[in-house]
């Protein structure tokens, strides 16, 4: 809502915004630990299968917490209200004392009850891990208000750990007994990686945008499904599997633009580019990428209607675990 807030008091995506930020505050803060719990669930049948995530089981999310302290921090820029401050504040410290390591990555997940983290090896969401590097986001908002500098501090720190999770090849990788890459994990890395970059000044941003542009150069090069113009969501055994789910191809298309605006976009697989700048048909670099992102955009638009299912393909690379995979998400 605060992105698409186009000015006045009585903007109904400010009203929107509002509302959210007081429902999350009235309902999903937990006062003692002051941390955000994740999922309220209407109905007791579907909570009873998700206790790892409902309000009642008491577990919380690093990864969750700062998604939100960053949405409190948009919503403050438009407002200026120091309620919306504070309780971002508030709960960014306590993550950084519950959940933050010495070696400056996140546990995934806390226990409110138990007063520990509970993180397990199964599941990536519920592990720590270089996707964890988007909280340097919000982090360095509340720096930006605040001056604070245990929260520059902390993003810088969460960012060098995640760069420990990158192969040389580019990508993230979800275990390190597996070494396989989860899209999602990989794309919320790059997304913190490349806002730090913009942030940090010399050689450090320098660091984390290497990172970031390596990344997503993956993508584009081992991802990209070239019979639909899509991206695999997983990549198992050293090769891609054929499914596509609207979210991340939107994920893709969002880093894409930005990094484009960077002028730093890959060409994409298979376009070979001469010592000119040109292709072999041509075409110059910049339009081969505006090419490639307005593909992945076009394989968007007939997904839309069928999220949250995901699309297999026939014609596209399988992989006989892909169904046990589930269970890790």
């Amino acid at each position: 809502c605060c992105y698409m807030f186009q000015g006045g008091p009585a903007d109904p995506y400010l009203a929107r915004a509002r509302q959210a930020a007081d429902w999350l505050a009235n309902n999903a803060l937990q006062p003692e630990a002051h941390l955000f719990l994740t999922r309220y669930y209407l109905n007791e049948d579907d909570e009873r299968f998700s206790a790892p995530y409902s309000f009642k089981a008491g577990i919380t999310y690093s990864f969750d917490n700062g998604m939100i302290i960053n949405g409190l921090m948009n919503l403050y820029r438009l407002t200026a209200d120091p309620d919306h401050l504070a309780i971002a504040q508030n709960v960014a410290a306590s993550v950084i004392e519950k959940m933050q390591m010495h070696d400056g990555m996140f546990h995934a997940t806390y226990g409110i009850v138990q007063k520990k983290p509970l993180d397990e090896t199964r599941v990536w969401s519920r592990h720590p891990g270089s996707h964890h590097a988007k909280l340097a986001i919000g982090l360095l908002e509340l720096y930006r208000a605040t001056k604070a500098e245990h929260f520059l501090l902390s993003a810088n720190k969460v960012c060098e750990a995640a760069l420990h999770y990158q192969h040389d090849s580019g990508r993230f990788e979800v275990f390190h007994r597996d070494r396989d890459t989860f899209t999602h994990y990989h794309l919320y890395s790059i997304e913190g990686l490349l806002y730090a970059s913009q942030y940090y000044l010399g050689g450090q941003g320098e660091k984390f945008l290497n990172s970031a542009q390596l990344a997503f150069d993956w993508v584009l090069r081992k991802l990209y499904i070239q019979s639909t113009g899509g991206i695999a969501e997983l990549y198992v055994n050293r090769a891609p599997v054929g499914i596509e789910t609207a979210d991340i191809i939107a994920q893709t298309l969002r880093l894409g633009a930005f990094i484009k605006s960077l002028g730093t976009v890959s060409q994409g697989p298979g376009a070979e580019i001469t010592a000119d700048g040109r292709s072999a048909d041509g075409l110059s670099e910049p339009a081969i990428r505006s090419g490639f992102i307005r593909r992945i955009l076009l394989r968007l638009l007939p997904l839309r209607r069928t999220y949250p299912s995901r699309q297999r393909l026939d014609n596209d690379v399988r992989h006989p675990g892909a169904g046990a995979l589930r269970s890790r998400f």
